[in-house]
């Protein structure tokens, strides 16, 4: 990784986040003061819950709390149901707004990141070209947290005192700090010569068929190279319609388009729903599949792209940016 970074503007944090695990500023709780936040999962669903925590038990992710830290407070753990392919999985979010007052979120001083948008894919789309995506498996996951930072990642499952050590999904600097890494990724390839634009662990290049073609193949080697999976699943291309961070793009015909399907609109309007329902979470986290969906859907989209945003979706679409706003 340090000989793929070396002229990288951002390379000492990556190599060494890499390596060592990211960190991120947040103040200690009030001396004297130790809180403890009560579980969200439903009964119904804590045997997968505690199928998924015991795999990351065994991965090495999660681990017991040493008696010898001296952590600040114990936070709570979520679950979010996902559906993809008729399959629903299930994985944990953590709660760190909570308290209010001393929760994780609410001590850490965060930086202000730039998001790639729809825009920035948008302006580079020509009647003509072509279109591949690639997308990463459980990419938070995949990113270590410093050890000094474990003790901010504490939660109770089954009786049981453990600590996150990999990037969470819950702690408001996170989708920041993974931007780094998306952003260094999209330097790397842009010096090799990409049209690409990248959005957390969604990546879209753009290009003549065959230079599209070859550019995902070296996309893919790279990122596999950093140590992250590719979700095969959920790599297209190259193909001229495509959708990409929720609305279609298309470069089909005398003039490029982008449009939000039907289809689309019933999806998200069942993620604002669940916006609604674990809205603590909402509040807490800017990129879980529920949340992060809606906001890439809404944010930034200008009048330039001419996209329609149906009226029955205008107050999901302002739910969805202020839970991107409180989880950043």
């Amino acid at each position: 990784m340090a000989a793929a970074f070396k002229t990288d503007p951002d390379k000492v944090f990556l190599v060494r986040g890499a390596a060592c695990g990211v960190g991120f500023p947040f103040k200690s709780v009030p001396e004297d003061t130790f809180y403890t936040v009560e579980n969200y999962v439903p009964a119904e669903h804590w045997e997968a819950m505690d199928k998924e925590i015991r795999k990351e038990r065994s991965a090495g992710n999660v681990v017991m709390v040493k008696m010898e830290w001296s952590i600040q407070g114990i936070s709570a753990v979520g679950v979010v149901a996902k559906e993809r392919k008729g399959v629903i999985k299930f994985r944990p979010v953590w709660d760190y707004s909570r308290p209010e007052d001393v929760g994780v979120n609410s001590r850490i001083d965060l930086e202000k990141e730039k998001f790639s948008s729809i825009k920035d894919a948008y302006a580079l789309l020509r009647p003509g070209l072509w279109m591949a995506k690639l997308d990463l498996t459980a990419a938070y996951r995949s990113v270590p947290v410093a050890a000094m930072y474990w003790i901010a990642h504490v939660f109770e499952w089954d009786e049981e005192v453990l600590a996150d050590t990999r990037a969470p999904f819950g702690n408001s600097a996170m989708p920041g700090i993974f931007m780094r890494f998306t952003r260094g990724i999209v330097r790397w390839m842009k010096a090799q010569g990409a049209s690409i634009v990248g959005y957390l662990d969604d990546f879209l290049l753009i290009g003549s068929k065959k230079v599209v073609s070859e550019f995902l193949l070296l996309l893919r080697e790279f990122v596999t190279f950093l140590g992250f999976e590719v979700n095969d699943d959920k790599c297209e291309g190259p193909f001229q319609a495509m959708e990409f961070l929720g609305i279609l793009l298309s470069t089909e015909g005398n003039q490029c388009t982008a449009s939000i399907s039907e289809d689309r609109i019933l999806v998200v309007q069942q993620k604002i729903a669940d916006i609604r329902r674990l809205g603590a979470l909402a509040g807490s986290q800017a990129h879980g599949d529920w949340a992060s969906d809606c906001y890439k859907l809404y944010i930034d989209l200008g009048r330039e792209q001419q996209l329609l945003l149906p009226s029955a979706m205008a107050e999901g679409a302002a739910a969805a940016t202020a839970a991107h706003r409180a989880g950043r």
